[in-house]
């Protein structure tokens, strides 16, 4: 089965949380909005919407049932799916964001873009990194990049290659395809014409085969352990702005089908919660097949993040995988403090990247938290330098390491 993408009609309304006041805003994932009729001057990405929120608004990216692009993986008759993050990489892809009137002003997009290139340099230091900028921005991200960090033409819209980007899955003959997600801008909240062809440029650019899933997701939506299992929240997945029509058992099969896997275990993720809707990825990470990490908020916190990441652990302390094998969880808890003053920093540890040696992890200047985290990291990840780099205007705009990155996988 094929969804259908949808669109947001004016008149419909969204449930806004306690204190939500009527604002522009620049960034990904802030929980305000603009007035009903209002519009961003000077920004592509948002029209004449009732609520808009902080990542991008609005693409009817239709696809083509008919045309399964992906027809090469079907006729390979091995199985594909999508490996574990540790397990070694080709490279990571990223994706340099392209408006400055998303951010608001030009100094402060000047800023989003130092840290993006710090971190580009970053992970380079432990593996390829390729780069995907519009043509006319290329010379200006190379000076930013360094020699270090490949850069390719490419028409994108923004930097979260981890939601827009390729998901890359293996079979078991040396072969490695495409699996496109069908990115919708988190479920018609925002435009991303540009980003939502990504998956399909990249597979071009890489010769591989590409095929659409038959869902509407995100790479931040779904966290996989490569062993048949992938766990999601029911919010990001079981949402009528990706995928009206279509009920729990439904998307699991074509979950499984994308991505390889065999078992879905849901999580239920708060609708609204964010643009993303609560993607898995700033809330629970596999470390390996068994082993699953939750991020809980600071002792005391009673907020909703709280008592959702509180009934994660409940969840999976007594779920098994497509193995069979119970869960072990283990914990750690997100920074109380930060250097920023922004409302919706997103300022979890659980949104770090794993590259070949390394684990990429954020740092928030609270010494204690910042210290604690790279403990558990280095205790779960042995043999892998743990790396805190300090991207805290990234994060200001709702997304962390894990979100502006997208692995590519080695084929065994």
């Amino acid at each position: 089965m094929w969804a259908e993408a949808s669109t947001i009609a004016e008149g419909d309304s969204y449930q806004l949380c306690a204190g939500a006041t009527p604002a522009h805003t620049r960034y990904r994932r802030a929980w305000r909005v603009l007035r009903s009729g209002q519009s961003l001057p000077g920004n592509p990405f948002f029209g004449v919407f009732p609520f808009m929120f902080k990542r991008r608004h609005c693409l009817n990216f239709p696809f083509n049932p008919d045309a399964d692009t992906g027809a090469a993986i079907a006729d390979s008759g091995a199985h594909f799916y999508m490996p574990e993050e540790s397990l070694p990489h080709v490279r990571t892809w990223m994706q340099w964001p392209a408006h400055a009137d998303l951010y608001g002003d030009a100094a402060y997009f000047d800023l989003v873009q130092l840290d993006l290139a710090g971190l580009a340099r970053t992970i380079a230091q432990f593996e390829e990194v390729y780069m995907l900028a519009r043509p006319e921005q290329m010379a200006h991200v190379r000076h930013l990049c360094g020699p270090t960090v490949s850069v390719f033409a490419m028409a994108v819209d923004d930097m979260w290659a981890r939601d827009s980007g390729p998901i890359f899955v293996n079979n078991g003959n040396g072969q490695q395809a495409i699996s496109d997600l069908n990115f919708n801008g988190w479920g018609n909240k925002q435009r991303h014409r540009d980003d939502a062809k990504v998956a399909m440029q990249v597979g071009l650019l890489q010769k591989l085969s590409h095929r659409k899933g038959g869902l509407i997701s995100e790479g931040g939506a779904i966290e996989v352990d490569g062993d048949g299992t992938v766990l999601t929240t029911e919010s990001a997945i079981i949402n009528t702005n990706r995928n009206p029509g279509m009920d729990k058992k439904q998307l699991e099969a074509q979950l499984n089908a994308a991505l390889g896997t065999s078992k879905v275990i849901w999580l239920p993720g708060v609708r609204g919660e964010d643009i993303t809707d609560c993607h898995i990825d700033l809330l629970a990470r596999f470390i390996r097949p068994g082993l699953v990490l939750v991020e809980l908020m600071p002792e005391g916190d009673t907020c909703s993040e709280a008592k959702m990441a509180e009934h994660a652990v409940a969840v999976l302390s007594t779920s098994t995988d497509a193995r069979g094998r119970k869960l072990e969880v283990v914990t750690m808890r997100r920074s109380r403090t930060t250097r920023s003053t922004e409302p919706d920093m997103c300022n979890g540890y659980a949104n770090y990247y794993v590259c070949n040696g390394a684990v990429i992890v954020p740092e928030f200047g609270d010494a204690s938290a910042d210290v604690a985290a790279a403990e558990v990291l280095a205790g779960l990840y042995p043999g892998r330098k743990i790396v805190q780099v300090n991207v805290d205007i990234i994060c200001e705009n709702g997304g962390g390491i894990h979100c502006v990155t997208q692995q590519q996988p080695t084929v065994a």
